[in-house]
């Protein structure tokens, strides 16, 4: 049949007036005219959904094994209460994240030796966000210590960009290798460890050194240096020392006095070398500490090359659902030029280790941080720090970049 042929038949159709077989053919015409663009709505949406790679997608969580880069969350609308979360391929997100703490030459600023405004050694620095009000001078915080003769003193600065850092408050003395968190309700607490000249007890008796933990109710009493709640740690898992701690996470229910607070920490094992531990801190007056075997296990098995001296200091953060830490570990005991960054993938439970790419051929690397954060620009990013050595016994380690603290951050 000709095309003109059908035009018309279907214009006597279309004109009235109608007989029910018309009104028929008129509705089919009318739900076909809804259903096509409909159709081609959900196609291109579920499309859209297929490429989200880096997205997340949870669903309800049933008794079973997971593996990959899949956890279980807590939601008490879900059945069970909880849920399950997929995120991209680990190997993707992994790759992404290796590029971002090596490259200092690809980050988007950087500073080699930061100091603070009295000209004080930022040295082994922890960096939060306190805010993401643009130009506001408490808008990143910063914990760090200072050597000062022959003791650590802890210190708080702030800054508007990262990089510039304004000295606020001493907030110990005999402290060192500090962390900071700021928890759910505003409040904050520090975490570091202390000795050799504090009063440190527990296992292999007093002395030494160990954790401390303090308590600031507001950014107010953290400027102020006033504390709320103390805790220090006794030894439970060497005689010798523990510290180099890192908050893991923290749950109020609703406020400090009835928390869980989750912690990695290193002890000296044997009085030997340092490795991995966690600890968790409840209601800020009761702690239990363990040995993380599993930790001690993937770096011990290390080769090319081998981990022959400390596994010490370490951070957390998640990045695009997946869990990480970036640690330092000592390829010769003694040998500060010798210390090297890893990073270890929750999902894939594997150690990789990293090669910072310097200005001026840096290999040496220590106590590393890192953390998710707005950038000074209003876009996400990550803040990664590193304390550069200078020397070891024999002489100035490889490379001529600025010893001391290194900071640079990377918009993701």
């Amino acid at each position: 049949m000709r095309a003109a042929d059908l035009f018309q038949r279907y214009r006597e159709r279309i004109n009235p007036p109608y007989t029910s077989k018309d009104l028929i053919a008129v509705g089919s015409t009318v739900l076909l005219l809804l259903v096509i663009p409909l159709t081609v709505l959900a196609i291109l949406q579920v499309r859209q959904l297929g490429s989200r790679a880096a997205g997340l997608l949870g669903i309800e969580a049933e008794n079973a094994t997971l593996s990959g880069p899949v956890t279980v969350g807590d939601d008490a609308n879900a059945s069970g209460g909880k849920f399950i979360q997929f995120s991209a391929d680990g190997s993707a997100i992994e790759s992404e994240l290796k590029a971002i703490v090596q490259g200092v030459t690809t980050a988007n600023a950087y500073k080699y030796g930061a100091k603070d405004n009295l000209n004080n050694s930022m040295d082994t620095v922890k960096i939060i966000e306190n805010s993401t009000t643009p130009g506001d001078p408490n808008r990143y915080l910063a914990t760090y210590h200072v050597l000062s003769g022959s003791v650590f003193n802890l210190k708080l600065a702030a800054s508007s960009d990262l990089l510039n850092w304004t000295y606020k408050k001493d907030l110990d003395t005999d402290a060192h290798q500090p962390t900071i968190a700021k928890l759910s309700d505003g409040s904050f607490v520090v975490a570091y460890e202390i000795g050799p000249t504090s009063a440190c007890t527990g296992t292999g008796g007093s002395g030494n050194n160990c954790l401390k933990f303090r308590h600031y109710a507001d950014l107010t009493a953290l400027l102020a240096g006033t504390y709320n709640k103390q805790f220090q740690v006794p030894r439970t898992l060497s005689n010798c020392a523990e510290g180099t701690p890192h908050i893991q996470g923290a749950t109020l229910s609703p406020d400090i006095n009835s928390s869980v607070i989750d912690v990695r920490f290193h002890y000296f094992r044997d009085c030997d070398v340092d490795r991995q531990a966690k600890g968790t801190l409840t209601n800020f007056n009761f702690w239990t500490g363990q040995v993380d075997t599993n930790l001690n296990t993937l770096f011990e098995a290390l080769t090319s090359p081998s981990i022959g001296g400390n596994v010490g200091d370490r951070d957390h953060l998640v990045y695009k659902g997946v869990d990480f830490n970036l640690h330092e570990a000592q390829l010769t005991k003694g040998d500060f030029c010798t210390w090297r960054p890893y990073l270890y993938n929750y999902s894939s439970n594997e150690v990789i280790k990293l090669t910072v790419n310097t200005h001026n051929g840096r290999v040496a690397f220590a106590n590393p941080s890192f953390t998710n954060l707005t950038l000074p620009n209003g876009r996400s990013g990550i803040t990664v720090s590193y304390f550069v050595p200078s020397s070891n016994a024999s002489g100035p380690c490889p490379g001529s970049d600025p010893a001391g603290e290194l900071i640079f951050y990377k918009e993701y």
